[in-house]
């Protein structure tokens, strides 16, 4: 947990205007968060920082790529990662019950802002939901395969819409008034 210490901005000691940190995600910070959906990446953060006197104002830019399985043939590859976020750091005396998401809430007098926590949930958000290969695509052969296996006959096709189509017309039938 000690390099997470690297993830933390102390921003107390800097002055208000525009500061620029950068970061890199991989496998030793992957490693500090238990159940983590990846264990490998290769992503770089730029984080733009406007500090003011009541708020500052992140502009987060992921880029890189992390390992994973194709959903489509099955095979390994690296998938690109891009992702620029924007977020308001608020200062309050009170910590609201039900907070905005786009919002992180500090108490006046912190001096730090953690944003391990941040960064991980930004680059696991970043993942799509279904992963396919980017520009080159599936290889050929797999796709050929996938189409043939996924074509039903057209015998099957006609029995399918036979019964369902008899439940719904007795549905028609009935008087509902």
């Amino acid at each position: 947990m000690k390099h997470l210490r690297a993830y933390a901005i102390n921003f107390l000691s800097l002055a208000d205007g525009q500061h620029q940190f950068d970061y890199e995600l991989n496998e030793k910070f992957l490693s500090a968060f238990e159940d983590a959906p990846l264990d490998q990446a290769q992503v770089v953060v730029k984080l733009q920082m406007l500090k003011k006197q009541q708020f500052m104002q992140l502009d987060f830019q992921l880029s890189g790529h992390v390992p994973a399985q194709c959903d489509l043939c099955g095979q390994d590859f690296d998938l690109p990662i891009a992702l620029d976020e924007q977020m308001i750091v608020k200062f309050v005396h009170e910590l609201p019950e039900f907070p905005e998401p786009e919002l992180i809430y500090l108490q006046h007098g912190a001096s730090q802002l953690d944003l391990a926590n941040t960064l991980y949930e930004l680059l696991v958000l970043a993942i799509p939901i279904r992963k396919v290969h980017p520009d080159e695509g599936c290889p050929a052969e797999i796709l050929d395969l996938l189409d043939q296996y996924s074509q039903l006959p057209e015998e099957e096709e006609e029995d399918d819409e036979t019964p369902n189509s008899s439940v719904w017309d007795a549905l028609k039938d009935l008087d509902l008034e």
